[in-house]
Protein backbone atom coordinates (compact mmCIF):
# COMPACT_ATOMS: atom_id res chain seq x y z
CA UNK A 1 0.00 0.00 0.00
CA UNK A 2 3.20 2.56 0.53
CA UNK A 3 3.88 2.53 -2.72
CA UNK A 4 0.16 2.56 -4.34
CA UNK A 5 0.46 6.19 -2.18
CA UNK A 6 4.10 6.61 -3.84
CA UNK A 7 2.56 6.44 -7.58
CA UNK A 8 -0.70 8.05 -6.32
CA UNK A 9 1.90 11.00 -5.42
CA UNK A 10 3.83 10.78 -8.53
CA UNK A 11 0.91 11.45 -10.57
CA UNK A 12 -0.75 13.87 -8.42
CA UNK A 13 2.14 15.85 -8.49
CA UNK A 14 2.41 15.85 -12.53
CA UNK A 15 -1.24 16.98 -12.34
CA UNK A 16 -0.03 20.12 -10.26
CA UNK A 17 3.35 21.06 -12.38
CA UNK A 18 1.53 20.71 -15.47
CA UNK A 19 -1.91 22.59 -14.64
CA UNK A 20 0.82 25.38 -14.14
CA UNK A 21 1.31 25.98 -18.22
CA UNK A 22 -0.97 28.30 -19.84
CA UNK A 23 -3.64 27.16 -22.16
CA UNK A 24 -3.32 23.10 -21.76
CA UNK A 25 -5.44 21.94 -23.63
CA UNK A 26 -7.16 18.48 -23.01
CA UNK A 27 -4.67 16.60 -25.27
CA UNK A 28 -1.79 17.69 -23.89
CA UNK A 29 -3.46 16.99 -20.53
CA UNK A 30 -3.71 13.26 -21.32
CA UNK A 31 -0.03 13.34 -22.22
CA UNK A 32 1.21 14.97 -19.46
CA UNK A 33 -0.21 12.14 -16.95
CA UNK A 34 0.59 9.72 -19.55
CA UNK A 35 4.14 10.58 -19.55
CA UNK A 36 3.48 10.97 -15.52
CA UNK A 37 2.05 7.11 -15.37
CA UNK A 38 5.54 6.13 -17.50
CA UNK A 39 7.76 7.35 -14.86
CA UNK A 40 5.39 5.84 -12.07
CA UNK A 41 5.91 2.40 -14.09
CA UNK A 42 9.62 2.63 -14.29
CA UNK A 43 9.59 3.05 -10.56
CA UNK A 44 7.20 -0.31 -9.45
CA UNK A 45 5.24 -3.24 -10.93
CA UNK A 46 1.74 -1.78 -9.28
CA UNK A 47 -0.78 -2.33 -11.52
CA UNK A 48 -1.22 1.31 -12.16
CA UNK A 49 -4.58 1.14 -13.98
CA UNK A 50 -5.92 0.70 -9.91
CA UNK A 51 -3.95 3.50 -8.83
CA UNK A 52 -5.52 6.04 -11.54
CA UNK A 53 -9.41 4.42 -11.01
CA UNK A 54 -8.57 5.97 -7.65
CA UNK A 55 -8.11 9.30 -8.31
CA UNK A 56 -11.48 10.49 -8.18
CA UNK A 57 -12.85 12.45 -11.04
CA UNK A 58 -16.09 15.13 -11.51
CA UNK A 59 -18.45 16.35 -14.42
CA UNK A 60 -18.09 19.89 -14.46
CA UNK A 61 -21.88 21.38 -14.74
CA UNK A 62 -20.62 24.03 -17.51
CA UNK A 63 -18.10 22.56 -20.11
CA UNK A 64 -19.50 18.65 -19.17
CA UNK A 65 -16.19 17.71 -19.41
CA UNK A 66 -15.06 14.96 -16.84
CA UNK A 67 -11.81 16.47 -15.21
CA UNK A 68 -9.80 15.10 -12.08
CA UNK A 69 -11.41 16.06 -9.11
CA UNK A 70 -8.12 17.78 -7.50
CA UNK A 71 -7.27 21.57 -6.23
CA UNK A 72 -5.84 21.76 -9.10
CA UNK A 73 -8.70 22.12 -11.49
CA UNK A 74 -11.59 22.32 -9.19
CA UNK A 75 -12.34 25.66 -6.74
CA UNK A 76 -12.54 24.41 -2.78
CA UNK A 77 -16.60 24.81 -1.43
CA UNK A 78 -16.46 23.75 2.10
CA UNK A 79 -20.40 23.75 1.59
CA UNK A 80 -20.56 21.62 -0.76
CA UNK A 81 -20.24 17.63 -0.29
CA UNK A 82 -16.96 16.69 -2.07
CA UNK A 83 -15.54 19.86 -1.13
CA UNK A 84 -15.33 21.36 -4.71
CA UNK A 85 -17.06 23.99 -7.09
CA UNK A 86 -19.43 22.83 -9.57
CA UNK A 87 -17.66 24.38 -12.39
CA UNK A 88 -13.79 23.64 -13.16
CA UNK A 89 -11.68 26.55 -12.71
CA UNK A 90 -11.24 27.44 -16.58
CA UNK A 91 -15.25 27.65 -16.89
CA UNK A 92 -15.47 29.62 -13.17
CA UNK A 93 -12.97 32.13 -14.87
CA UNK A 94 -15.46 32.50 -18.04
CA UNK A 95 -18.68 32.66 -15.49
CA UNK A 96 -17.34 34.55 -12.63
CA UNK A 97 -14.25 35.97 -12.85
CA UNK A 98 -14.61 39.34 -14.03
CA UNK A 99 -17.87 39.87 -11.07
CA UNK A 100 -15.14 38.24 -8.63
CA UNK A 101 -12.43 41.24 -9.66
CA UNK A 102 -14.94 43.69 -9.57
CA UNK A 103 -16.04 42.42 -6.60
CA UNK A 104 -12.66 42.49 -4.74
CA UNK A 105 -12.23 46.14 -6.01
CA UNK A 106 -15.15 47.06 -4.08
CA UNK A 107 -13.95 45.75 -0.85
CA UNK A 108 -10.47 47.00 -1.30
CA UNK A 109 -11.91 50.51 -2.09
CA UNK A 110 -14.26 50.41 1.19
CA UNK A 111 -11.46 49.34 3.37
CA UNK A 112 -8.89 50.87 2.38
CA UNK A 113 -7.84 52.74 5.69
CA UNK A 114 -7.92 49.00 7.37
CA UNK A 115 -5.50 47.75 4.57
CA UNK A 116 -3.21 50.37 5.06
CA UNK A 117 -2.90 50.08 8.58
CA UNK A 118 -1.94 46.42 8.40
CA UNK A 119 0.24 47.20 5.58
CA UNK A 120 2.24 49.83 8.46
CA UNK A 121 1.45 47.03 11.17
CA UNK A 122 3.42 44.98 8.90
CA UNK A 123 6.15 47.15 7.85
CA UNK A 124 6.73 48.31 11.92
CA UNK A 125 6.99 44.28 12.42
CA UNK A 126 9.36 44.04 9.27
CA UNK A 127 12.17 46.63 9.67
CA UNK A 128 14.01 44.58 7.42
CA UNK A 129 11.28 44.20 4.19
CA UNK A 130 12.84 46.22 1.85
CA UNK A 131 16.74 44.94 1.83
CA UNK A 132 14.93 41.81 1.11
CA UNK A 133 13.19 43.70 -1.89
CA UNK A 134 16.39 45.30 -3.28
CA UNK A 135 18.24 41.65 -2.54
CA UNK A 136 15.21 39.75 -5.07
CA UNK A 137 15.22 42.76 -7.62
CA UNK A 138 19.09 42.83 -7.84
CA UNK A 139 18.73 38.99 -8.47
CA UNK A 140 16.07 39.05 -10.51
CA UNK A 141 16.75 42.83 -12.42
CA UNK A 142 16.42 41.17 -16.26
CA UNK A 143 12.53 39.95 -15.57
CA UNK A 144 11.74 42.82 -13.00
CA UNK A 145 12.56 45.61 -15.78
CA UNK A 146 10.71 43.49 -18.09
CA UNK A 147 7.46 43.03 -16.03
CA UNK A 148 7.58 47.37 -15.22
CA UNK A 149 7.81 48.14 -18.88
CA UNK A 150 4.64 45.61 -19.45
CA UNK A 151 2.98 47.46 -17.07
CA UNK A 152 3.76 50.94 -18.19
CA UNK A 153 2.97 50.15 -21.52
CA UNK A 154 -0.51 49.05 -20.54
CA UNK A 155 -1.88 51.12 -17.82
CA UNK A 156 0.15 54.60 -19.71
CA UNK A 157 -3.28 56.39 -20.08
CA UNK A 158 -4.50 55.95 -16.26
CA UNK A 159 -0.39 56.36 -15.06
CA UNK A 160 -0.64 59.34 -16.62
CA UNK A 161 -3.88 60.77 -15.71
CA UNK A 162 -3.22 59.64 -11.62
CA UNK A 163 0.06 61.51 -12.33
CA UNK A 164 -1.44 64.78 -13.19
CA UNK A 165 -4.40 64.73 -10.74
CA UNK A 166 -1.69 64.00 -7.77
CA UNK A 167 0.58 66.86 -9.07
CA UNK A 168 -2.56 69.72 -8.89
CA UNK A 169 -3.57 68.30 -5.40
CA UNK A 170 0.25 68.39 -4.29
CA UNK A 171 2.39 71.03 -6.52
CA UNK A 172 5.78 71.09 -4.31
CA UNK A 173 5.88 67.26 -4.67
CA UNK A 174 5.41 67.91 -8.77
CA UNK A 175 8.07 70.73 -8.32
CA UNK A 176 10.32 68.59 -6.12
CA UNK A 177 10.03 65.75 -8.70
CA UNK A 178 11.08 68.34 -11.78
CA UNK A 179 13.69 70.30 -9.75
CA UNK A 180 15.48 66.54 -9.08
CA UNK A 181 15.56 65.07 -12.65
CA UNK A 182 16.81 68.58 -13.87
CA UNK A 183 19.73 67.62 -11.49
CA UNK A 184 19.88 64.33 -12.52
CA UNK A 185 20.11 65.55 -16.16
CA UNK A 186 22.80 67.89 -14.75
CA UNK A 187 24.73 65.22 -12.86
CA UNK A 188 25.17 66.98 -10.25
CA UNK A 189 27.22 65.89 -6.88
CA UNK A 190 24.25 65.92 -4.47
CA UNK A 191 20.64 66.36 -5.52
CA UNK A 192 18.80 65.31 -2.28
CA UNK A 193 16.02 68.36 -1.87
CA UNK A 194 12.96 67.08 -0.75
CA UNK A 195 9.10 68.63 -1.13
CA UNK A 196 9.31 69.28 2.31
CA UNK A 197 12.24 71.43 2.02
CA UNK A 198 10.86 73.17 -0.06
CA UNK A 199 8.11 73.74 1.53
CA UNK A 200 10.25 74.42 4.53
CA UNK A 201 12.44 77.18 2.37
CA UNK A 202 9.13 78.74 1.14
CA UNK A 203 8.04 79.12 4.47
CA UNK A 204 11.11 80.55 5.84
CA UNK A 205 11.16 83.52 3.48
CA UNK A 206 7.43 84.27 4.29
CA UNK A 207 6.59 83.12 0.53
CA UNK A 208 8.27 86.22 -1.03
CA UNK A 209 10.55 86.29 -3.66
CA UNK A 210 14.25 86.90 -2.53
CA UNK A 211 14.81 89.16 -4.99
CA UNK A 212 11.84 91.80 -5.84
CA UNK A 213 10.00 91.06 -2.10
CA UNK A 214 6.52 90.08 -4.17
CA UNK A 215 4.62 87.62 -1.66
CA UNK A 216 2.96 84.62 -3.66
CA UNK A 217 1.96 81.02 -4.08
CA UNK A 218 4.21 79.61 -6.84
CA UNK A 219 7.60 80.72 -6.41
CA UNK A 220 9.99 79.05 -8.35
CA UNK A 221 13.53 77.37 -7.43
CA UNK A 222 16.28 79.66 -7.77
CA UNK A 223 19.75 77.62 -7.66
CA UNK A 224 22.52 80.23 -6.16
CA UNK A 225 25.00 78.49 -7.77
CA UNK A 226 23.35 77.22 -11.04
CA UNK A 227 23.63 73.76 -11.93
CA UNK A 228 25.00 74.27 -15.18
CA UNK A 229 28.40 75.92 -13.42
CA UNK A 230 28.50 73.03 -11.05
CA UNK A 231 25.82 74.03 -7.99
CA UNK A 232 24.26 71.33 -6.08
CA UNK A 233 20.39 70.47 -5.94
CA UNK A 234 20.27 71.06 -2.15
CA UNK A 235 18.54 73.06 0.46
CA UNK A 236 21.68 75.39 1.09
CA UNK A 237 21.92 76.38 -2.53
CA UNK A 238 17.92 76.80 -3.65
CA UNK A 239 15.97 80.07 -2.86
CA UNK A 240 12.38 81.09 -3.57
CA UNK A 241 12.60 83.10 -6.45
CA UNK A 242 9.19 84.57 -8.80
CA UNK A 243 9.44 83.38 -12.13
CA UNK A 244 10.65 87.09 -13.40
CA UNK A 245 13.74 87.32 -11.08
CA UNK A 246 14.54 83.93 -11.50
CA UNK A 247 14.51 84.42 -15.80
CA UNK A 248 16.33 87.59 -15.21
CA UNK A 249 18.98 86.49 -13.35
CA UNK A 250 19.30 82.77 -15.80
CA UNK A 251 22.64 81.55 -14.97
CA UNK A 252 24.42 84.30 -13.80
CA UNK A 253 24.94 85.49 -10.23
CA UNK A 254 22.69 86.70 -8.01
CA UNK A 255 20.51 89.74 -8.14
CA UNK A 256 20.92 90.95 -4.92
CA UNK A 257 23.27 89.69 -1.71
CA UNK A 258 21.11 86.42 -0.23
CA UNK A 259 21.38 84.63 2.95
CA UNK A 260 20.09 81.10 2.54
CA UNK A 261 18.98 78.58 4.48
CA UNK A 262 21.64 76.89 5.92
CA UNK A 263 19.95 73.62 7.71
CA UNK A 264 16.00 72.56 7.31
CA UNK A 265 14.09 70.11 10.02
CA UNK A 266 12.83 68.09 7.17
CA UNK A 267 15.26 65.58 6.68
CA UNK A 268 16.91 65.46 2.57
CA UNK A 269 15.97 62.93 0.38
CA UNK A 270 18.07 59.22 1.29
CA UNK A 271 18.35 60.24 4.90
Amino acid sequence: MMVVHRVRACVTMCTIQKTNLSNVDRTTEALATSRCIEGARAMTDVNLSVVISEIPRKICIHCCESIPCVPEHFGKNSARPDGFQKYCKQCDELLYGEKKRARSRAYAKAHAIEARARAAAWRTNHPDYRAHQRLYRMNNLARMLELEAQAREKHRDQRNEAQRTYHKIHPDVASAATGRRRARKACVALNDLTAAQWQEIKAAYGYRCVYCGRKMQRLTMDHITPLSKGGNHTASNIVPACQSCNARKYVGNVLIPIQPLLLTIASPKGV
